[in-house]
């Protein structure tokens, strides 16, 4: 039975809250509703979504419980001056490249950038960012001219890992990475998203059998034959066959994937039209297809100027191939649209930023101003035992009782038997003994 913790934020007038589930998931999926599908290497992981021990994540994501997708596997890299190589893209942090004075990645497709993960071997340095477009439309674009990274953010909070976001105003299929001097570079990871629409509430305007149930369309298996039991079909008659997607947390969303049917009847899906609608109940993305072929996976990237969306829906035109809708798998990918000082799929998590008025990112829990005291690494945890301060940069002194003292100040709970002092770096006076010399 699941006991739900509810810890409510009331803010802009949304109420958050999620739960902690007692009971285990089937193997292979964790969350509070068993709603995240694991990406370890090994398909396991532990009920709160790690990897289990020398385990990594699948190629192809990364991230917090592997659940970012990485779109630098997808594309070629190019490095300066040493040429191509796939070695930034193995999901080792550990092997790298040496004197590398910049570096090139390329899709053969246009994506929408949002943000990169980089390894590098050094820190206290910035970034060159540029992108450039393909095939935009664009008469003022040139084939040789790049956009630049616009309100770039740069958080690295002190270690050798640097996330770096950007707003882009095109879809881009080439990003170049520039810095100063060379540089020991081990990992590039250019996020695609979560899947955001993974096990969200799912509704068909009708269904042909029983087998055709709506949550197949968001149940995480893209098997595209019909008998497999995870795809859904509306049935013979239905004059607006449609598939309604609704997300627990709003989202914003770089782009969509569609899995046709392969076993039958693909040309049904030709023409389909596609919304994705804000908390108002307005429109964002308004996409008619248009491809001349069917295709066994469709892309539709999401438009400039991303908003803020609560549902999805797609719905069937194609009357000369029969008024039917059949897919097999709806995948929504981008990321939790958060309230201030919030971040976490479910927005569960509370920002620990140095600026006490700063929100962190809503991916990473990431801040410009860096941890607070008390905080460090990736998504600003508490330190581990034994060091505090500012990024937990400090260590605890040796006179501190199992090495443990206040996370903010460094001041031991204890002292060792002859220390004493707030920071147990005095030895006990003459005739005093014992843990902080409490003794005579």
């Amino acid at each position: 039975m699941a006991e739900c913790v509810r810890p409510v934020y009331f803010v802009m007038s949304l109420c958050f809250c999620f739960c902690q589930v007692s009971t285990a998931c089937q193997e292979g999926w964790f969350g509070s509703s068993c709603q995240y599908k694991c990406h370890c290497a090994t398909d396991r992981c532990h009920i709160n979504g790690s990897c289990l021990e020398n385990d990594k994540c699948q190629t192809g994501w990364f991230g917090a419980n592997c659940q970012f997708q990485d779109l630098a596997v997808n594309g070629s890299v190019l490095l300066v001056p040493q040429g191509r190589s796939d070695l930034l893209q193995d999901g080792d942090d550990d092997t790298c490249h040496h004197n590398v004075n910049a570096l090139l990645l390329t899709w053969k497709r246009n994506y929408v950038f949002s943000w990169l993960r980089i390894k590098m071997n050094e820190t206290g340095f910035d970034f060159g960012v540029m992108f450039k477009p393909l095939n935009t439309g664009d008469t003022t674009l040139k084939n040789n001219d790049y956009i630049t990274c616009l309100n770039q953010k740069i958080y690295h909070n002190g270690n050798q890992i640097y996330y770096v976001h950007c707003n882009t105003s095109e879809s881009i299929h080439e990003i170049f990475l520039v810095w100063q001097g060379p540089r020991t570079v081990c990992s590039l990871n250019v996020n695609a998203g979560r899947n955001v629409a993974l096990k969200q509430v799912a509704e068909l305007s009708s269904k042909l059998d029983e087998k055709s149930v709506a949550g197949n369309a968001v149940d995480g298996n893209t098997e595209g034959s019909y008998h497999s039991g995870s795809c859904v079909h509306t049935k013979e008659g239905d004059p607006k066959p449609s598939l309604l997607v609704k997300f627990a947390v709003p989202a914003i969303v770089d782009r969509i994937v569609i899995y046709n049917r392969v076993d039958c009847c693909q040309d049904r899906l030709k023409g389909f039209h596609l919304q994705t609608w804000t908390v108002a109940g307005t429109a964002d993305i308004d996409y008619t297809d248009s491809i001349p072929y069917a295709q066994n996976i469709y892309n539709v990237v999401a438009p400039k100027n991303r908003k803020v969306i609560t549902q999805i829906s797609l719905t069937s035109q194609d009357k000369k191939n029969g008024l039917f809708l059949s897919i097999c798998e709806l995948q929504v990918y981008g990321d939790t649209f958060c309230p201030p000082k919030l971040f976490g799929a479910e927005c569960q998590f509370h920002c620990n930023c140095a600026d006490v008025n700063e929100s962190c990112d809503v991916s990473t829990g990431l801040c410009l101003s860096g941890c607070a005291r008390g905080f460090s690494g990736e998504g600003c945890v508490s330190c581990q035992q034994g060091f505090y301060g500012t990024n937990c940069s400090r260590e605890c002194s040796s006179g501190c009782s199992n090495h443990q003292c206040h996370v903010d100040t460094g001041k031991c709970f204890t002292c060792l038997s002859g220390y004493q002092g707030d920071f147990c770096n005095q030895t006990c006076s003459i005739g005093s003994f014992g843990e902080n010399c409490r003794h005579f």
